[in-house]
């Protein structure tokens, strides 16, 4: 006997464009996202999207692939036909009360029956990927009365989110080591729209399996490969071997079983650890042909690694920018079909630490209405977006705006000593130094883009008035942040004001000689690009 069966009950709570809030089974959201869109899934949490994204497009490339269908279907009945081709229906089920037989994201339990496991679980927040057990900034057991969704969204990204935690506790293929992430990198066109991204990510697994096939010849199947792997029994201590799996496989990394523990009781999960890792993909790093996860460019070639400081604007040029750090991946692919200059790159993932959270990271970096995206793709412009980022980065902000920044305010802090350099122990202006990176990481990528498009157009002028409108707005900005620091911090009594003239001093020295171009007459080209200021 299964119950909530994902394929014949109306499971997901959405809304619509047109504001209407209706129920729908799994084939129905994959109808409705093939043809229209959703503008959300109630209960759906913000650190869950990128999983449930991933999920949706991996489980439609699949099934489509299997049928040799090039577009999805925006019909409810065939998508039910296509996935019970996936697998048999209890795999669909929440609960399925026969241990033999697979629940969803559930492997088969045939040997011993629950015995070997332990209560994980009473509610869904528990079984999650976060771990909140401090009830800082998300509160733990919040589902007393949770719906079948809820525990459909919990179980997705402890599944195919989840890291290392534990003797025997193992995390998923697809990232670089057990305490690493799952990162997501794609391009979005236009406001992001579930409908959108669905059918666009359903296109690029579909045209694109072939060449992710080629670059990984060493693993997968294109044909019969095990897809679904909760539907294969984990009983024995023994990996999965790549060469068995499809490229686009649907994982999980724990031994779950949801069950009731009286006849009319709530869901509780039950677990057990493992000997060794559901697949055995430790050599591959996490370099297993996810076309959202750029690919390092060394000789490891290992899966991008996102630490706590998420998606800064520093690491975002390095990984769209610079060909010997990362390699770009099927999902930056622009098509002949998209409006190029509504396109926006979309960074994601949930950090994860040793026995903690990290945050939640989430940014979209818009391009230009000149398809500056597709420049990517060609190795000589790509190298001269990365020639521009690192000039921005390297000479006008490391060597002119910060360190005239941090120079003045270590000045003022210590005294203003006569030619003496500043302690640079000194910690106190870290929250203002973080501040103006903060703030240049808002405004950096439009005045990159407005620099590169002035470069590749060939025109001298306007690469002259692109790049002064730069070094004008840092400038500007960072006296802006300097000059209520300066207000704000302490210096030794007897010295203030020498200390405030001789942080002034420094200040602007270094500044002014780093971007020249602020102090210098605008020249006559007509108007400026526009850019963030």
């Amino acid at each position: 006997m299964s119950q909530n069966c994902l394929l014949s009950d109306a499971t997901f709570p959405i809304t619509l464009s047109t504001g209407e809030v209706s129920y729908l089974t799994l084939p129905g959201v994959l109808a409705t996202l093939s043809e229209t869109d959703i503008v959300s899934f109630d209960g759906l949490a913000a650190h869950q999207r990128q999983a449930w994204f991933q999920f949706l497009t991996q489980l439609a490339a699949i099934a489509l692939h299997n049928e040799g269908v090039a577009e999805a279907p925006a019909s409810t009945e065939v998508w039910d036909r296509l996935l019970r081709k996936l697998a048999p229906a209890p795999a669909w089920s929440l609960l399925v009360e026969d241990l033999t037989e697979p629940a969803f994201l559930q492997p088969p339990v045939r040997k011993g029956g629950l015995k070997a496991y332990s209560p994980l679980a009473e509610t869904p927040d528990a079984l999650d990927i976060l771990v909140t057990a401090k009830n800082h900034d998300l509160k733990s057991f919040r589902f007393r009365t949770p719906e079948p969704h809820h525990w459909v969204f919990a179980l997705l990204n402890l599944q195919t989110l989840q890291g290392f935690l534990g003797a025997g506790n193992y995390g998923i293929a697809r990232m670089n080591g057990g305490f690493a992430s799952r990162p997501l990198v794609d391009i979005v066109e236009g406001p992001p729209s579930w409908g959108g991204r669905f059918r666009r990510g359903v296109d690029i697994l579909l045209n694109k399996r072939h060449e992710i096939l080629t670059a990984n010849e060493d693993y997968f199947r294109d044909r019969d490969g095990l897809a679904l792997l909760w539907v294969e029994p984990w009983d024995d201590e023994v990996s999965l071997p790549l060469t068995d799996l499809d490229p686009y496989f649907v994982e999980i990394c724990r031994r779950i079983r949801l069950v009731r523990e009286t006849e009319d009781g709530p869901l509780v999960a039950y677990g057990r650890t493992s000997k060794v890792a559901r697949v055995a993909a430790k050599q591959a790093a996490g370099n297993l042909g996810d076309p959202w996860i750029p690919i390092t460019a060394d000789n490891n070639a290992t899966a991008l690694t996102v630490g706590a400081g998420g998606f800064h604007y520093r690491k975002v040029a390095d990984i769209l920018f610079d060909p010997k750090k990362f390699q770009l991946r099927a999902a930056l692919d622009p098509r002949p079909e998209d409006r190029l200059g509504a396109l926006q790159v979309h960074f994601a993932v949930l950090v994860r630490g040793q026995g903690k959270t990290d945050g939640l990271y989430e940014r979209f970096v818009a391009a230009t209405k000149h398809g500056a995206l597709k420049r990517l793709k060609v190795p000589e412009e790509r190298k001269v977006l990365h020639e521009i980022s690192q000039q921005m980065i390297i000479k006008d902000i490391d060597k002119g705006a910060m360190l005239a920044h941090k120079m003045g305010l270590l000045i003022l802090l210590q005294g203003g000593k006569d030619d003496e350099q500043p302690d640079f122990r000194d910690r106190r202006a870290g929250a203002w130094l973080d501040l103006l990176d903060r703030r240049i990481d808002e405004m950096f990528f439009d005045h990159l883009w407005a620099q590169a498009e002035a470069e590749f157009d060939g025109d001298d002028e306007q690469q002259h008035a692109a790049q002064r409108a730069w070094q004008v707005a840092l400038g500007a900005e960072t006296e802006r942040v300097f000059a209520v620091a300066v207000d704000q911090l302490p210096s030794p009594l007897m010295r203030r004001e020498r200390a405030r003239a001789r942080a002034h001093q420094v200040f602007f020295g270094i500044l002014r000689k780093a971007l020249p171009m602020t102090k210098a007459d605008p020249p006559d080209t007509g108007t400026e690009p526009e850019v963030a200021a």
